[in-house]
């Protein structure tokens, strides 16, 4: 009688491979999440960057402005955003929630670097919630206009430089840096720092830096880690 090899595994050789793949999985996949979380993010603020600058330049030929103070996103923020973007939320409690009192409280934002640590408020001139879960605000002050977007709206994490940057608008022309007035980005004095001030910057809170520094690495979602 012949005698037949045994193919397979047994139980326990099941089981410890099985044990093992759990182990392996544990250690990768949240750093796999994480990282296909990040290229979401940077391909989705790629997109809103892009509509944004579009629409601004829309706004300044519509309303024939000769400056970006003679547009809506400049003088009536609200319209701007209302009129030109599909929302489901407007107004400021878009970024504010109900303390025990009954009182609105503005959500706080966390720094990289120490996400239990607060790193601002929302609290826009106007803001609206689109309906893709993008919060976008318009800031607007005596000396400069500019966007915060937080790429899925009040939802967590909230952090500065993962889901939440301020894109500066371009106040006039530029053409030997190619860039047109009403242009969305990093401008300003973010143009002119060195990477490694920018991720100092951007680590402690600063959307404008964490922006700047995504612009500059070609909106890498390791964008933080090239410099």
């Amino acid at each position: 009688m012949k005698n037949f090899k045994r193919i397979g595994f047994t139980l326990s050789e099941v089981l410890i491979t099985l044990s093992i793949v759990a182990v392996v999985a544990t250690l990768v996949l949240p750093g796999f999440i994480k990282d296909m979380k990040m290229r979401a993010n940077m391909a989705l603020l790629q997109s809103t960057v892009v509509n944004l600058s579009d629409v601004v330049q829309q706004d300044l030929i519509r309303t024939r402005a000769k400056t970006l103070e003679d547009a809506n996103v400049y003088n009536n923020p609200k319209l701007f955003l209302t009129k030109n973007f599909d929302y489901v939320k407007e107004g400021q409690n878009i970024f504010r929630s109900v303390n025990d009192n009954g009182e609105y409280v503005a959500y706080t934002f966390s720094h990289m670097i120490a996400p239990s640590v607060a790193g601002g408020s929302t609290t826009p001139t106007s803001q609206v919630l689109l309906k893709n879960g993008v919060y976008i605000g318009i800031y607007k002050s005596s000396m400069f206009r500019y966007f915060v977007v937080d790429l899925n709206g009040p939802e967590e994490p909230n952090i500065i430089g993962i889901d939440y940057f301020v894109l500066d608008i371009a106040p006039e022309d530029d053409l030997e840096n190619g860039i047109r007035m009403g242009d969305v980005g990093a401008f300003q004095e973010y143009t002119a720092k060195e990477s490694s001030e920018l991720k100092t910057l951007c680590l402690n809170g600063s959307g404008q830096a964490c922006y700047a520094l995504v612009e500059r690495s070609g909106f890498d979602p390791n964008y933080i880690d090239k410099f």
